[in-house]
């Protein structure tokens, strides 16, 4: 309720997106695919999974529950900078030196709020109707096809539209483990048999454009020859909406395959084990791949220290080298420092 009212696909102008609001780089971390196809964010259930994967992780971090929050919120870089910077030892004192941003001074608060709120509504004045739990069988497919040929009624598309949030567009991803697609109960048996007569669906390309100042949905739907409905359509927009500078668009037209993410896995599914690794059609847009490089720990080395002088997060160096919450460094270790190249 506070990150997003509930709403799926709420947006905040720092590119955070979801329920849970996970920023991109966040989310791929903690197993959430995001492309121009499918975006996991939107996802109740997953993002809701990778939302307690990472308070768990951050809880494990600070040993505290109020600061794990505020890290939910602010990045846990920040929360344990300005700890070092003012000594301050819970969020309260940490709040009280102001130091943190407004915004994560109230956003625990909030969540406390919310909490007590929720367990007795009524007490506190609110009349709550609350939903039925979301009901829904699925099914795997193994290649990407059209939601109308698997549903030609235009209620039943819509409710296949109400129960995949995640789809950015109508089309299925293809995915090398086949895409696990939600539909209304009683229904499996019915999809199945329209999916094996429906034909493979084929994936319009794309490019990608960085909004200027002073430009608007109509005069980047002009210079690209498409249609200003299209283009608003693709972004998850309104026709009418004002895009900020420095946003990427998604255009129709000539381009590479959609970006696609992929985290690579030690173990059972967590974030001591997991590393954010990037296909090679992501070095072909962006130029860039990760590497790594070590680093021997010194006397009088902290592994806050070590991440600021290296330009990554406590949290990275943990996660790079499978490393626990509270695990002591000692002169002499061997630490894998993420870098770009």
């Amino acid at each position: 309720m506070i990150e997003s009212s509930f709403v799926v696909n709420a947006r905040s102008p720092m590119k955070a997106h979801g329920i849970w609001q996970f920023m991109p780089r966040t989310g791929r971390h903690y197993g959430l695919t995001a492309n121009s196809v499918v975006d996991e964010r939107s996802d109740p259930e997953k993002a809701t999974r990778a939302a307690a994967r990472y308070l768990s992780y951050l809880h494990e971090l600070f040993d505290d529950w109020y600061l794990a929050m505020a890290a939910y919120n602010a990045g846990e870089g920040k929360i344990l900078r300005a700890m070092q910077r003012t000594g301050a030892n819970n969020f309260w004192e940490l709040a009280a030196t102001g130091a943190i941003r407004p915004q994560t001074q109230n956003y625990v608060p909030a969540v406390i709020a919310a909490t007590l709120i929720a367990r007795n509504p009524a007490h506190y004045g609110f009349d709550v109707e609350y939903e039925q739990p979301l009901a829904y069988e699925t099914v795997l497919l193994d290649r990407p096809v059209h939601l109308k040929h698997l549903s030609p009624a235009e209620s039943a598309l819509e409710e296949l539209r109400r129960l995949n949030p995640e789809l950015k567009t109508a089309i299925t991803p293809r995915q090398p483990e086949g895409y696990e697609l939600k539909v209304p109960v009683g229904t499996r048996s019915e999809v199945l048999l329209a999916f094996a007569g429906a034909p493979t669906a084929t994936f319009p390309v794309f490019r990608r454009h960085v909004v200027r100042r002073g430009e608007t949905l109509a005069r980047i739907a002009g210079r690209y020859r498409v249609s200003v409905a299209t283009l608003a359509a693709m972004n998850g927009l309104s026709r009418r909406a004002r895009v900020p500078k420095g946003r990427v668009l998604v255009i129709p037209g000539r381009s590479g395959e959609p970006v696609r993410y992929a985290s690579a896995r030690s173990g059972k599914r967590g974030h001591g084990s997991r590393v954010l690794v990037a296909s090679k059609t992501r070095s072909k847009v962006t130029g860039r791949r990760a590497a790594a490089k070590h680093y021997q720990v010194r006397t009088g080395d902290t592994l806050y220290q070590i991440a600021v002088k290296h330009g990554t997060t406590v949290a990275t160096l943990l996660a790079v080298n499978s490393l626990p919450s509270r695990v002591k460094i000692r002169p002499g270790d061997r630490l894998k420092i993420p870098r770009i190249r």
